[in-house]
Protein backbone atom coordinates (compact mmCIF):
# COMPACT_ATOMS: atom_id res chain seq x y z
CA UNK A 1 0.00 0.00 0.00
CA UNK A 2 2.76 2.79 0.57
CA UNK A 3 4.53 1.07 -2.32
CA UNK A 4 1.39 2.60 -4.50
CA UNK A 5 1.58 5.57 -2.04
CA UNK A 6 4.69 6.79 -2.82
CA UNK A 7 4.54 6.31 -6.67
CA UNK A 8 1.74 8.10 -6.94
CA UNK A 9 2.80 11.12 -4.79
CA UNK A 10 6.32 11.02 -7.39
CA UNK A 11 4.27 11.26 -10.42
CA UNK A 12 2.28 14.20 -8.57
CA UNK A 13 5.69 15.81 -7.82
CA UNK A 14 6.71 15.62 -11.35
CA UNK A 15 3.68 16.13 -12.77
CA UNK A 16 3.25 19.51 -11.12
CA UNK A 17 7.00 20.19 -11.45
CA UNK A 18 7.03 19.91 -15.36
CA UNK A 19 3.61 22.21 -15.40
CA UNK A 20 5.56 24.78 -13.11
CA UNK A 21 8.90 24.65 -14.97
CA UNK A 22 8.05 23.34 -18.44
CA UNK A 23 9.80 23.83 -21.90
CA UNK A 24 9.26 27.33 -21.81
CA UNK A 25 12.38 27.70 -19.52
CA UNK A 26 13.59 24.68 -19.24
CA UNK A 27 16.38 26.16 -21.47
CA UNK A 28 16.72 29.49 -19.52
CA UNK A 29 18.85 28.00 -16.11
CA UNK A 30 18.77 29.78 -13.32
CA UNK A 31 15.67 29.29 -11.34
CA UNK A 32 16.72 30.10 -7.56
CA UNK A 33 13.61 29.69 -5.80
CA UNK A 34 10.41 28.05 -6.23
CA UNK A 35 6.89 27.70 -4.15
CA UNK A 36 3.75 25.97 -5.11
CA UNK A 37 0.85 27.93 -4.17
CA UNK A 38 -0.62 25.35 -1.61
CA UNK A 39 2.67 25.88 0.19
CA UNK A 40 1.64 29.63 1.07
CA UNK A 41 -0.11 30.88 4.06
CA UNK A 42 -3.54 32.51 3.36
CA UNK A 43 -3.86 36.01 5.05
CA UNK A 44 -6.19 36.15 7.79
CA UNK A 45 -8.96 37.96 6.28
CA UNK A 46 -8.65 35.62 3.54
CA UNK A 47 -9.12 32.28 5.57
CA UNK A 48 -12.25 34.47 7.55
CA UNK A 49 -14.02 34.82 4.09
CA UNK A 50 -13.48 31.41 3.04
CA UNK A 51 -12.94 32.65 -0.51
CA UNK A 52 -10.56 29.69 -1.31
CA UNK A 53 -9.44 25.92 -1.71
CA UNK A 54 -6.48 24.34 -2.31
CA UNK A 55 -6.43 21.13 -5.15
CA UNK A 56 -3.23 19.12 -6.24
CA UNK A 57 -0.55 21.54 -5.02
CA UNK A 58 -2.64 24.95 -6.77
CA UNK A 59 -4.69 27.58 -4.49
CA UNK A 60 -8.57 28.27 -6.73
CA UNK A 61 -11.52 30.24 -5.67
CA UNK A 62 -13.91 28.41 -4.19
CA UNK A 63 -17.89 27.82 -6.58
CA UNK A 64 -20.03 30.63 -6.34
CA UNK A 65 -17.22 33.50 -4.12
CA UNK A 66 -16.04 36.54 -5.19
CA UNK A 67 -13.76 39.18 -3.84
CA UNK A 68 -9.95 39.34 -3.40
CA UNK A 69 -7.54 36.71 -1.80
CA UNK A 70 -4.27 36.81 -0.89
CA UNK A 71 -1.64 34.55 -0.07
CA UNK A 72 1.90 35.04 0.92
CA UNK A 73 4.78 32.81 0.14
CA UNK A 74 8.26 33.29 2.49
CA UNK A 75 11.33 33.35 0.82
CA UNK A 76 13.61 31.34 2.89
CA UNK A 77 16.80 30.19 2.76
CA UNK A 78 18.64 31.34 -0.58
CA UNK A 79 22.07 31.03 -2.78
CA UNK A 80 24.57 33.10 -2.07
CA UNK A 81 24.20 34.50 -5.79
CA UNK A 82 20.95 36.03 -4.80
CA UNK A 83 22.58 38.18 -1.81
CA UNK A 84 24.43 39.80 -4.35
CA UNK A 85 22.96 39.87 -7.54
CA UNK A 86 19.44 41.76 -9.16
CA UNK A 87 17.01 39.13 -9.62
CA UNK A 88 16.07 39.31 -13.37
CA UNK A 89 12.16 37.89 -12.80
CA UNK A 90 9.22 36.62 -11.11
CA UNK A 91 7.54 34.44 -12.66
CA UNK A 92 3.72 33.44 -12.08
CA UNK A 93 2.17 30.31 -13.34
CA UNK A 94 -1.96 31.37 -13.04
CA UNK A 95 -5.48 30.37 -14.62
CA UNK A 96 -7.10 33.31 -15.20
CA UNK A 97 -10.12 32.83 -17.49
CA UNK A 98 -10.93 35.81 -19.06
CA UNK A 99 -7.49 38.35 -18.11
CA UNK A 100 -9.95 41.37 -17.48
CA UNK A 101 -9.10 43.94 -14.39
CA UNK A 102 -12.13 42.55 -13.03
CA UNK A 103 -10.61 38.90 -12.58
CA UNK A 104 -6.96 38.76 -12.04
CA UNK A 105 -3.69 37.32 -10.41
CA UNK A 106 -1.45 39.72 -9.36
CA UNK A 107 2.51 38.30 -7.18
CA UNK A 108 4.93 41.07 -5.95
CA UNK A 109 8.40 40.67 -4.14
CA UNK A 110 8.00 42.14 -1.27
CA UNK A 111 10.15 43.00 2.06
CA UNK A 112 9.49 44.13 5.21
CA UNK A 113 12.59 46.17 7.23
CA UNK A 114 14.13 44.12 10.40
CA UNK A 115 14.63 47.52 12.29
CA UNK A 116 11.17 50.00 11.41
CA UNK A 117 8.61 46.97 9.80
CA UNK A 118 7.97 49.10 6.92
CA UNK A 119 7.07 47.03 3.88
CA UNK A 120 7.78 47.96 0.40
CA UNK A 121 7.61 46.27 -2.84
CA UNK A 122 10.85 45.95 -4.68
CA UNK A 123 11.04 47.88 -8.35
CA UNK A 124 10.57 45.64 -11.24
CA UNK A 125 9.21 43.40 -8.95
CA UNK A 126 5.38 42.78 -9.63
CA UNK A 127 3.64 40.38 -12.32
CA UNK A 128 -0.18 39.99 -13.03
CA UNK A 129 -2.35 37.77 -15.05
CA UNK A 130 -3.70 40.77 -16.53
CA UNK A 131 -0.46 43.17 -17.46
CA UNK A 132 0.42 43.78 -21.02
CA UNK A 133 2.17 40.49 -23.03
CA UNK A 134 0.50 38.34 -20.37
CA UNK A 135 -0.37 34.83 -22.35
CA UNK A 136 -3.93 33.62 -21.39
CA UNK A 137 -4.59 30.52 -20.14
CA UNK A 138 -8.09 29.75 -21.13
CA UNK A 139 -10.78 28.42 -19.52
CA UNK A 140 -8.66 25.45 -18.12
CA UNK A 141 -5.31 25.87 -18.56
CA UNK A 142 -2.11 26.94 -16.73
CA UNK A 143 -0.06 30.33 -18.45
CA UNK A 144 3.15 31.66 -16.72
CA UNK A 145 4.08 35.47 -16.96
CA UNK A 146 7.40 37.17 -15.84
CA UNK A 147 8.25 40.44 -13.91
CA UNK A 148 10.81 43.26 -15.30
CA UNK A 149 11.84 43.26 -19.30
CA UNK A 150 14.73 42.57 -20.94
CA UNK A 151 18.44 44.10 -19.40
CA UNK A 152 15.59 45.21 -15.98
CA UNK A 153 16.22 43.50 -12.38
CA UNK A 154 14.57 43.45 -9.55
CA UNK A 155 15.66 45.87 -7.00
CA UNK A 156 19.76 46.08 -6.50
CA UNK A 157 20.22 42.71 -4.44
CA UNK A 158 18.79 40.75 -1.65
CA UNK A 159 19.93 41.97 1.89
CA UNK A 160 18.66 39.76 4.01
CA UNK A 161 20.26 41.00 7.12
CA UNK A 162 18.53 44.08 7.10
CA UNK A 163 15.57 42.80 5.49
CA UNK A 164 12.77 40.13 5.43
CA UNK A 165 11.41 39.23 2.13
CA UNK A 166 8.07 37.14 0.64
CA UNK A 167 6.17 37.38 -2.75
CA UNK A 168 2.34 38.73 -1.91
CA UNK A 169 0.05 36.74 -4.42
CA UNK A 170 -3.79 38.34 -4.58
CA UNK A 171 -6.53 37.10 -6.58
CA UNK A 172 -9.12 39.13 -7.42
CA UNK A 173 -12.67 37.83 -8.95
CA UNK A 174 -15.72 40.15 -9.39
CA UNK A 175 -17.32 36.96 -11.64
CA UNK A 176 -17.87 33.98 -10.00
CA UNK A 177 -17.77 32.09 -13.54
CA UNK A 178 -14.52 32.53 -14.42
CA UNK A 179 -11.90 30.38 -13.13
CA UNK A 180 -9.13 31.50 -11.28
CA UNK A 181 -6.19 29.69 -9.87
CA UNK A 182 -2.42 29.95 -8.75
CA UNK A 183 0.02 26.87 -8.84
CA UNK A 184 2.88 28.64 -8.12
CA UNK A 185 5.63 31.08 -8.08
CA UNK A 186 9.32 31.21 -9.21
CA UNK A 187 12.55 33.64 -9.15
CA UNK A 188 15.13 33.52 -11.69
CA UNK A 189 18.23 34.82 -12.30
Amino acid sequence: MYRYISLYLSRCVVICLGIACGPAYALNEGIIWSMNAMSCVPTPATLEAGLIDGQAGRVIFKSNRTGIASIICPIGSVSDEMRTRGLRSLFLTYRDGDRSALNNVVASIRRVNRASGHVETMSNGSVSSGGPGAPSSGQTGWATHQSATAGNTIGNHFDFSKFYYYVHISMKRDDAGVPLAVLGVFLQF
